[in-house]
């Protein structure tokens, strides 16, 4: 035996299974396992010297105790063979003991109850040399102070990096830092970092970067002559039309990109949902000829012919997601035609789509193994089933289209009452 998976059990008793003889697991998964404890847990490490891969999330009774046991115990942990350690959803007493592990190659640590001077404090004595992969979800920890452990540690192993759900931590400051001192990412994902704009995936400088007020705007008019008519809601609707025309006007005056996602060259999988970037970004900001997943859901500002010039630059796209954005019926075809190994289509709450546009994706990309169209409201069922049809391979996602919404309704209707019984004989007197 030597891979051990009893997550999200009760009753696992640590201390028992370390008595058993010869016992020497590579690889453990205690994730949500409420009985696992600190005591158990020590006796596992010294029993199981080879232990490579450990899982603790949730495993709260684990690290309940002092800063000082918390602080034996990542000792522990540096005395085995860890290179791949996940510590989510818990309250760590003394998280800087954590940097006591030093070859780390994969670092999961999502959803703690940590101070944000506590994670800084790690992260800069960690010994990142070997890192490979290194997840940070809803890290709670200062911007600058992120931004210059980037600066100063070496990275240069990491090839995937994860800081999804980054509220205020995420900025465009720290993205242009990850793509100056992580040259070898080959998955990197933002999904939900509202932080996350043109300014960092073009590498706009802090100095150059672009006008966020209405008053920055008309003083940039001004210097050309303009003035911006209209009311305020229509000058404030005008203003992202105008943030593109200048970020556009500034990567012209530079003689050529050295920063932002351009100089990331070596990815595979890029995810940029939910962030604040536009149609510029796809256009200028992205140059990886080895791109296969790209996720950009939820952007709004991405316009058609974005889409188009980014499908022309990247053939080897095997999976997109565009779910919630304002894509059109010509928009899709031709990014589609740019495709040949497209094999994943997300397009799930895009009002834009018609049934025509969607049905010409069975000669457009025959090669298509999954097509989500969920709570497309111009998108009926017959279409789905068309597509169907004449793609044997393929797969189609309808929830909440409307041929399933009057199916539903109608499933409500009761039924016919019964049909009366026969006339049988007169009763008896």
């Amino acid at each position: 035996l030597r891979v051990l998976d009893v997550s999200f059990n009760t009753g696992v008793d640590l201390e028992m299974l370390a008595t058993v003889p010869e016992l020497n697991l590579t690889g453990i998964n205690f994730a949500g396992c409420g009985s696992v404890t600190l005591p158990g847990l020590r006796a596992l490490l010294t029993s199981c010297p080879d232990l490579a891969t450990i899982d603790l999330s949730m495993c709260r009774r684990v690290f309940t105790g002092l800063p000082s046991s918390v602080h034996h115990l990542f000792n522990a942990m540096a005395n085995v063979k860890l290179q791949d350690l996940k510590l989510n959803l818990l309250s760590i007493a003394s998280f800087r003991s954590l940097a006591l592990i030093k070859n780390l190659k994969r670092l999961e640590v999502n959803n703690l109850d940590v101070p944000g001077a506590e994670v800084i404090q790690c992260l800069q004595d960690l010994n990142c040399d070997h890192l490979e992969y290194l997840c940070l979800k809803d890290l709670g920890a200062p911007p600058t102070e992120l931004k210059r452990i980037v600066m100063e540690k070496n990275f240069a192993r990491l090839t995937s990096l994860d800081l999804s759900c980054g509220g205020e931590t995420v900025t465009n400051g720290l993205l242009l830092a990850i793509s100056r001192k992580m040259p070898n990412l080959q998955c990197l994902r933002l999904q939900s970092n509202p932080g996350i704009s043109d300014a960092g995936v073009l590498g706009l400088s802090s100095s150059a970067s672009l006008p966020s007020t209405m008053v920055e705007i008309k003083d940039w008019l001004a210097k050309k002559n303009k003035i911006l008519l209209g009311s305020r809601q229509e000058q404030e609707i005008q203003m992202s039309k105008i943030q593109k025309e200048i970020a556009a006007e500034q990567l012209m005056e530079a003689e050529n990109l050295d920063a932002g996602l351009y100089l990331l060259n070596k990815l595979t999988e890029l995810d940029l949902s939910q962030t604040s970037i536009t149609g510029l970004s796809l256009k200028l900001g992205i140059s990886a000829p080895d791109l296969r997943k790209l996720n950009v859901e939820n952007s709004a500002e991405i316009e058609d012919s974005a889409l188009y010039d980014f499908a022309i630059r990247h053939p080897r796209l095997e999976e997109l997601r565009i779910g919630f954005t304002t894509i059109s019926d010509t928009s899709l075809i031709s990014c589609l035609s740019c495709l040949p190994r497209l094999v994943h289509l997300n397009v799930s709450s895009c009002k834009n789509l018609s049934n025509a546009g969607v049905r010409a994706i069975g000669q457009i990309a025959p090669q298509l193994e999954t097509l989500v169209l969920s709570n497309c409201q111009n998108i009926n069922m017959e279409t789905a089933r068309v597509l169907e049809t004449s793609m044997p391979n393929l797969t189609v996602h309808t929830l909440g289209l409307q041929a399933e919404r009057y199916q539903s309704m109608r499933g409500f209707h009761p039924s016919p009452p019964p049909p009366p019984p026969a006339p049988g004989p007169p009763p008896p007197f």
